[in-house]
């Protein structure tokens, strides 16, 4: 049934309303935010050169979530690494890996409570993946030769463990693989960065509405502020995110952030959030002159990590593959596989 648009023309009114009535209250405190940011120096990159041979290698996920509707009760996790040699004759790619994981039942339900784990675990094991893949990355790149340039798509830490929300075990456990992956690439000497776009940290704006002893308004991202005042071509300074996962870490692990505009136009800024270990905070000049290169090639976007992405999603038409697979398979073995009355609802209305 269609959305009776009448219907709902007075919340919808209301809404616009109360929206306007914030977007002007953050106005307000945004301007006196900008003017103490402009105060603080930045670094030009413009002129930065990137490194004259590296292996530029990029990664990212996707994954099917579980439902207890469909008669196969799996999550699906695939991870990709795209990656070229540049600088030098060969120009090929060298770097193209891919690993997936099938989650079972036992792995997805919480063996304490009985319920389904969240969501964000499954995303957690894929983020841990695609770290891990990335080390190997690096070492196919190091043993030919090459300086394996890193970028991940979103934060070095995975989630969970960024926000502290694993229990003791599984905490212990996502640190050691995680730490474990770091040394690799660390070993390698790669420079690793993880590209956050249209970033929702607030680290800054948070800072400077306390140094003016303003109230902070929810919804005032960091990139506002630096939207409007980092120059094109400029990156701010690194900063220390004050994460307490960066006292578990060791002291080249540590992970430091900074801000850049990639955009070579004032009035369209490219704001992103890059994220590294301590070992690379001296050569951040040099990933900043790599990812201008991918933001102008690309779509205002790193292209490597849009080539990742590629590689790496599931579509619709894989899980339909993966599902009929998983039945198949299971139905030769003598198991019974019916979906919920619930499913079967949806998908006659559907049909």
């Amino acid at each position: 049934m269609p959305i009776e648009v009448s219907n709902l023309r007075s919340i919808i009114t209301e809404y616009a309303q109360k929206y306007k009535g914030m977007r002007e209250r953050r106005e307000k405190v945004l301007e006196k935010l900008c003017a103490q940011v402009r105060k603080e120096g930045t670094h030009d990159f413009s002129a930065r050169r990137e490194p004259g041979s590296y292996a530029l290698i990029a990664v990212d996920g996707s994954q099917i979530m579980p439902s207890r509707h469909q008669p196969i009760f799996y999550a699906y996790i695939q991870v990709a690494c795209v990656g070229w040699t540049r600088g030098t004759s060969s120009g090929g790619s060298l770097f193209n890996l891919r690993k997936s994981h099938l989650l079972d039942e036992e792995e997805l339900i919480d063996a304490e409570t009985g319920e389904p784990k969240p969501a964000n675990w499954i995303t957690s094991q894929r983020d841990i993946l695609e770290i891990e893949l990335l080390a190997e990355a690096a070492e196919r790149a190091r043993e030919k030769g090459y300086q394996p340039v890193l970028v991940a798509d979103n934060s070095l830490i995975p989630y969970d463990l960024l926000m502290g929300r694993l229990k003791q075990a599984q905490k212990e456990t996502q640190l050691k693989r995680l730490r474990a992956a770091f040394e690799r690439m660390r070993r390698c000497g790669a420079l690793l960065c993880g590209y956050i776009d249209r970033p929702n940290a607030t680290v800054l704006a948070r800072k400077y509405a306390e140094r003016l002893q303003l109230e902070y308004k929810p919804g005032l991202f960091d990139r506002d502020l630096l939207a409007r005042t980092l120059p094109p071509l400029h990156r701010i300074d690194l900063h220390d995110p004050g994460w307490e996962i960066n006292k578990l870490l060791g002291q080249d692990e540590q992970v430091l952030a900074f801000y850049a505009n990639f955009s070579e136009d004032a009035l369209h800024p490219i704001i992103a959030r890059i994220e590294v270990p301590a070992w690379c905070a001296d050569q951040i000049d040099d990933l900043c002159a790599v990812l201008r290169i991918q933001v102008k090639l690309g779509r205002d976007y790193p292209f490597v990590l849009e080539a990742a992405h590629t590689e790496a999603v599931v579509t619709k038409a894989d899980q339909r593959a993966l599902e009929k697979l998983l039945r198949n398979e299971l139905m030769a073995s003598g198991i019974n596989l019916e979906p919920s009355a619930k499913q079967m609802f949806k998908e006659e209305s559907v049909a």
